[in-house]
This record gives structure tokens, C-alpha cells and sequence, in this order.
């Protein structure tokens, strides 16, 4: 039943009301009880909405996925609508899931005639927007906002301010007012509006901003832009805005006043200052073929660091066949990036590939994945004798002395997370939830011997704190050996129906070769459990989702966690004898990924790069940077889409920055 009351308390003109019923009225009567709930939230909800200017700002809850009948209903209804609505379709278990980008369904723009974009990637706007609707959100229909919709821990609220804050000045047309907002936010742990906000920082910022903001707020109460200063003129309020922001917070915990409001879930960190230092850069691979080489922890580079090894395939946007071969080669940087087929494979995903890389121990094996004779195989190749061996196994994780590997089933990852697994071979227990014949194998790389060692249901048995694993459809993936070889490292995933692909959860275990001793090294507090590296046989550096930052975690079962970094979701390796981190991040509005180095010793924070990514490489085919280092760490190879013509390899030389901070710090 649609809340007129609180349609009514909203303040606004009588047609943004009377659109705003229709609308939800339509929406109910469209999608019947799959439709839970909807709730206004942003200007409209905090009495600061301009019928001028404003979009009518929308989260609908679903109780399950939308089908084809529906999805036209929708649209259509946003198509006869003269309010402008900016709408965001989630399910009850995406409103309640912190991981960050946040799943939704899908969005509908006020000016896109209808039009329904689904993100596969996730959005990085929805956890602001949840947390309006928490604090601050109307009840159009259903039940109270807070009867869904949960508070978001402050470390994805902080990655999504930290993701929106180089967009604000270039995307908005108050930036002066939402770096307020931001700085507000940083400040308190909550949110407000734009005027609000501003009128807070008339109190808490000095006088040198004073005119600014008083004029943004009167340009605001008129519903027009802001015309208070020139883009880069901003730049330097931008920086204010976050380090007022943060020490106002430090100096609330120190002692609280009656304008705080204390956060729980709250673990301070600090986002480095960031220099833009850009390393240099170089082409490696040619089209019109298109090259990368997936993974960031494999051996890309040759011992000499003069062979990158990589693939090669002649199409683009489409997940991998069986019938699709790709070719793997070595590229030979000491004669003019020369191309060096050394065989095929058919069995490869975009993300991984087909596992190539440098045998550990070899100055001249490398090894890949492929599919024969209705099996996974891996062949063991000498570049030098040209003498090739094939064990009856894919690996997946090789041992630090290139002697023994440790894989998982590839068939039931294809399976649950299409992107990661092989195409060509069906997974026998598709129909099964954590079969005890499925799971971690070892692997003797002399004499291609296997053995079961770890099996999903031996560790569906152990106790899940936030799931009821009996329901869910299980897979391990992302197996990796600790600097030592006594040890590995896997993620235990699940989900709990066979919705969007990366709607999943996560936990974290290890386990020695022999699969003996497994230890849980964090559920994430039911929260993301991202990317990770060992930092040394005994730690590892993993992003976690609660709190947003990488963080070091010791393998010793006791789930500890020291944060070490916030920051966005990326890819990490260490360098230097770990006094360097190198990562990316995912492409934010501007469609552009960034490249990090940091400086551990001294925090000193580069970006070296930032590389367009247009939106059709997205989802299971999207192209990560994935940065691998060279055996003498001063050199990166990546992969990008960024000069147009499909991915490719670029290698870029760091040696320049290293130098610098070094001969600085000393």
C-alpha cells in the first residue's frame, strides 16, 4: 500500500508528489510481491530538493531478480513518468551485502528514456546511497528504510569517498558543496545534504573559505551551479576538505562534543597523499591479434628478465569455447620485442589464462594449461632444448622450487564462476552442493602423480559464522604457495542461488602441502575478501572489505588483522625486498585505472599511471592491469585496452622512482 502520509510530508511541489504516488503505485501493481519496498532518498528525503534541478532520488527493494515481463514493465513505467527518477533496483540479500562495488540489479537514469543498465561490476555509488536510505530515507512503500537496509561499515563508506573524491570537481555541479559533504562525512562518519553540509563547514572551516562557501549556498538555494571558481582553483579546497575532515574526526574520538556522532565499526586509517609521478612506458605486443597475460601471481618474467611470456587470441567481448585456441608465446625484449610461439592451449579464461608462466627453479622451463584427450593437462616446455613433456593435471599454484603444484577442479569453477574456470569439459557434480570428490589436488611436477588432499565437503563441515553452508553451491579458487613451499593459501567460496556471477561469499583457509593442518585465516567478518599476496611465509597482505583497506594477516589461525592501507579493491605485489607495494584499481567514473607504488618505509604514495578502459570490457572479459614485476623489481609488466586497439602488454620501467625516493630517504 502506497505511504501517501509520507509522501506528503516530503517537501516539494504537488506534481513531484503526485508523480512520485503514481510511480510507486505502478511499480507495485507491476511487479507485485517481488516488490518489498520503496524508499526516497537524497535531496528530496533531507528537505533540500529543487524542482528545477533535482532528480527525484529512488532505491526500490526486490525479493528476487526481475524477469523479462518485469524488466519491460519497469522501463516502461519510467518511460510514462514526468518526475524525474533516478532509480536503483536491488534485491533484499544485495541492500544487505557490504562488499564493495555493491551488487544491485540494475539502474534506470532520469534521462535515459527507460533504458536499464545492469552492472555486472557492481556500483560504487549504491553503499552512499544505502546509507542515505538508512539515515535519512522515506518509506514510499513497505516497511521503514531501517527494516531492510542495515548501517554500511565505515571502511566501504570510505572507499567509496575515496573512489568519488577526484571525480567531485569535473562531475558535479556543486563540486564546492559536495567536498563539504565529503569532509562532513569523514568528519562525523554520516552523511548530509549538500546544504547542510555547507552550512557546516561555515563553522568548522577557516575564514579563507568563507566566501566560497556562502556563495555556493546562495547559488544552491536558487537551484543553480556552482560559479564560485575555476576547476583548478579547487584543487587546493579538495585537500583541505579531507585533512579537516579527518582531523576533525581524530579530535571527536580524543574527546567527544555534543555534535559528534560516534561510529562503532570505525577504524581509523589514513589514505596516503598522492604523488603523480608517471614511470615510463613501452608497447611490447602488437595487434592485430590481441595479447595479455592474466594473473599477477605468476613468473611472467624470464630469471634474466629478458623473455615476458604471454597469449595470444584473435577475438574480444565473449566468453572462451571449447573450440577456442589461443596461442602462448615469449616476447624477447633484447630483439625488438620479437614474438616467440611456443605453443597452444584450449584450456584458458580471461582473467587467469591458461596458468603460463616460468617454471620456479628453471632458467628455462615454462609450463601452461591445456585440454586433451577429454582432460586437463599441463605441458612442460624448455625454450632452450625445445624438449616438452605433458602431466596428466592442470596446475594451479606452483611451489617456490618448481618441483610440486597444487590445482583445483576447473570444471566446477567454469561452473560457478564463469572467468576463472575452463571451457570443454562438464562439471560431473554441477547438481551437488560440496561433493567429497571435488576439491584441491596435489601435484608432483616430475612424475604428474596426483592426490586428493582437501575436498569441499570436509570443508563445508567447518563452521561458517555468517552462512548456513548447507544451502550453498561451493568451489575453492585462488590457490597460492607461500615464499617457503610449506604452505598454500585458498579461498572456500559459495553462493547461495545462481544469480548474477560474482554474487558470492568468501572464506579464507591454509593448509600444508599435504593438506594437513587447515587453518581458517579470515572469514572476513562476512564481509569481501578480495585479492591477496604472501608478504612472507607467514603473513599475508589481503583486502578485506571490513575495513576497505589491505591489510596484513597473519597464517596462524587466530584471525587477526592489521589494516595497513585504505584504499579501493586492486591487484597487489611486493618489490624491493617488500619495501615496495605496486597495485591497481578498477576503473572509477571516468573509466580510467589507476597505477600505485608505495613506499612502505616512509608512506610515500605515486600514482605512475592511469589507463582508459572502455565500458565494454566489463565483467568476465574486463581487462585488469594485473601488474607483474621483474626479477630485479625495477620493471612492470601490465595489461591495458587503453591505446584502442584491444589489450595488449606494455612494460613500464620504475627504476627512475625507486631511485629518487631512495637517494630522498637517504
Amino acid at each position: 500500500m502506497i505511504n501517501e502520509e509520507n509522501i506528503e510530508s516530503l517537501v516539494c511541489d504537488r506534481s513531484t508528489k503526485s508523480g512520485l504516488s503514481e510511480y510507486a503505485q505502478r511499480l507495485a501493481e507491476a511487479l507485485g510481491e517481488n516488490l518489498l519496498g520503496v524508499y526516497v532518498h537524497g535531496s528530496l528525503a533531507r528537505g533540500c530538493f529543487h524542482e528545477s534541478v533535482s532528480d527525484v532520488d529512488v532505491i526500490a527493494v526486490l525479493d528476487g531478480a526481475c524477469d523479462r515481463v518485469a524488466l519491460s514493465a519497469v522501463g516502461s513505467i519510467h518511460r510514462g513518468i514526468a518526475v524525474p527518477i533516478d532509480a536503483t533496483f536491488v534485491t533484499q540479500a544485495q541492500l544487505q551485502s557490504d562488499a564493495f562495488p555493491a551488487p544491485v540489479e540494475f539502474v534506470i537514469k532520469p534521462d535515459s528514456d527507460g533504458t536499464i543498465a545492469h552492472l555486472p561490476e557492481g556500483s560504487r555509488d549504491f553503499p552512499l546511497d544505502r546509507e542515505d536510505m538508512y539515515e535519512a530515507g522515506v518509506a514510499v512503500f513497505g516497511p521503514p528504510p531501517r527494516a531492510l537496509a542495515g548501517r554500511v561499515p565505515w571502511g566501504v563508506l570510505a572507499g567509496c569517498l575515496n573512489h568519488l573524491l577526484p571525480e567531485i570537481i569535473p562531475r558535479f555541479r556543486n563540486p564546492v558543496l559536495m567536498l563539504c559533504r565529503a569532509a562532513y562525512a569523514y568528519a562525523r562518519r554520516q552523511l548530509c545534504s549538500k546544504r547542510d553540509a555547507g552550512q557546516w563547514a561555515l563553522e568548522q572551516f577557516g575564514e579563507r573559505w568563507r566566501p566560497m562557501i556562502e556563495q555556493a549556498l546562495a547559488e544552491y538555494a536558487q537551484g543553480q551551479s556552482e560559479t564560485v571558481a575555476p576547476a583548478q582553483h579547487l584543487l587546493p579546497f579538495q585537500e583541505y576538505c579531507v585533512n579537516t575532515g579527518r582531523k576533525l574526526y581524530r579530535l571527536a574520538k580524543q574527546g567527544p562534543t555534543p555534535q559528534t556522532t560516534e561510529r562503532t565499526d570505525v577504524q581509523e586509517l589514513e589514505m596516503p597523499k598522492t604523488v603523480a609521478m608517471p614511470a615510463s612506458i613501452e608497447k611490447i605486443s602488437q595487434g592485430p591479434r590481441f595479447h595479455w597475460f592474466g594473473y599477477y601471481d605468476k613468473l611472467q618474467f624470464d630469471p634474466t628478465g629478458r623473455y615476458v611470456l604471454g597469449m595470444e587470441v584473435d577475438f574480444e567481448h565473449r566468453s572462451p569455447t571449447a573450440d577456442d585456441r589461443i596461442a602462448v608465446g615469449m616476447i624477447d625484449l633484447a630483439d625488438e620485442n620479437r614474438w616467440i610461439e611456443l605453443g597452444t592451449s584450449s584450456a584458458w579464461c580471461w582473467q587467469q589464462g591458461c596458468m603460463l608462466q616460468w617454471r620456479p627453479g628453471s632458467d628455462s622451463e615454462v609450463l601452461w594449461n591445456d585440454r586433451q584427450d577429454g582432460q586437463f593437462v599441463c605441458h612442460i616446455l624448455d625454450v632452450q632444448t625445445g624438449r616438452k613433456r605433458t602431466i596428466p593435471s592442470a596446475v594451479y599454484s606452483v611451489s617456490p622450487d618448481g618441483k610440486t603444484a597444487v590445482t583445483a577442479d576447473f570444471r566446477r569453477i567454469n561452473d560457478k564462476r564463469p572467468g576463472y574456470g575452463y571451457a570443454g569439459l562438464a562439471d560431473p557434480n554441477a547438481g551437488k552442493l560440496a561433493p567429497d570428490d571435488s576439491g584441491i589436488w596435489s601435484v608432483d611436477l616430475e612424475t604428474g602423480k596426483t592426490k586428493l588432499i582437501i575436498t569441499l565437503a570436509q570443508v563445508a563441515a567447518i563452521d561458517c559464522r555468517y552462512a548456513d553452508l548447507a544451502k550453498g553451491r561451493q568451489w575453492f579458487n585462488h590457490l597460492l604457495f607461500n615464499p617457503d613451499g610449506s604452505r598454500f593459501v585458498f579461498l572456500h567460496r559459495w553462493r547461495m542461488d545462481d544469480g548474477v556471477w560474482d554474487n558470492f561469499s568468501t572464506r579464507m583457509f591454509s593448509a600444508n602441502f599435504d593438506g594437513s593442518d587447515i587453518r581458517l585465516v579470515t572469514d572476513g567478518e562476512g564481509k569481501a575478501i578480495s585479492h591477496f599476496i604472501w608478504l612472507d611465509p607467514t603473513h599475508l597482505n589481503i583486502w578485506l572489505g571490513a575495513p576497505g583497506a589491505f591489510a596484513v594477516v597473519p597464517d596462524d589461525g587466530s584471525g587477526s588483522c592489521q589494516p595497513m592501507l585504505e584504499s579501493l579493491d586492486g591487484h597487489q605485489s611486493y618489490l624491493g625486498d617488500n619495501e615496495w607495494m605496486i597495485y591497481d584499481a578498477y576503473p572509477g567514473e571516468d573509466q580510467h585505472m589507476p597505477l600505485f607504488l608505495l613506499h612502505l618505509p616512509s608512506g610515500r604514495h605515486f600514482e605512475i599511471g592511469r589507463f582508459y578502459a572502455p565500458s565494454e570490457y566489463n565483467g568476465e572479459w574486463r581487462c585488469d592491469l594485473h601488474p607483474r614485476v621483474s626479477p630485479d623489481g625495477r620493471r612492470l609488466c601490465i595489461d591495458s585496452v587503453h591505446e584502442g586497439d584491444g589489450r595488449q602488454m606494455y612494460l613500464l620501467d620504475v627504476s627512475g622512482i625507486l631511485s629518487s625516493v631512495s637517494d630522498h630517504e637517504s
